[in-house]
């Protein structure tokens, strides 16, 4: 008996690979969308333009309040930031960094809801996040206060 020859099924297109950065766009915890998240953030919290301890204007930072490792999910919440200069961020004696006792005592005393936002958080350690999402809000925020972001400037130009 001879065999049936099966019909030839025509070739399926090859699928393209993606780049890495197609990649990185399609996964929204990627680095990619942390990094932007982190800019932007960074950007919104010192948009003040100067520190909120002693008044500088030059050499600011964004400091989160509770840390950017532990409290992934906090990571991109403004109330979790604060401008400051880099004395009172890391160098200074009585800095953010070095005297966290002073760091609270001070928050509480001047920025009483921040602090109250800091206690009440402070225990919450076990979050789903999503880097996109953390981003888009901030976007969104941002624009809605007429704040354009740096990269956003350059791609509305």
């Amino acid at each position: 008996m001879a065999k049936k020859k099966k019909p030839k099924q025509p070739k399926q297109p090859k699928k393209k690979k993606l780049s890495k950065l197609a990649k990185a766009k399609l996964d929204s915890n990627s680095k990619l969308w942390r990094n932007k998240a982190d800019k932007l953030w960074s950007e919104l919290v010192r948009r003040g333009g100067k520190c909120e301890v002693c008044g500088r204007e030059e050499f600011l930072d964004a400091h989160h309040l509770l840390d950017r490792f532990r409290y992934k999910h906090f990571r991109h919440i403004l109330a979790n930031g604060i401008c400051l200069c880099k004395s009172c961020h890391k160098h200074g004696t009585m800095s953010f960094h070095k005297s966290s006792i002073w760091a609270g005592y001070w928050l509480e005393t001047n920025k009483p809801e921040q602090y109250k936002w800091v206690v009440e958080h402070f225990a919450i350690t076990e979050h789903s996040f999503d880097y996109k999402l953390a981003y888009e809000q901030l976007l969104n925020f941002a624009q809605q206060n007429n704040f354009l972001p740096k990269d956003e400037k350059k791609s509305t130009s």
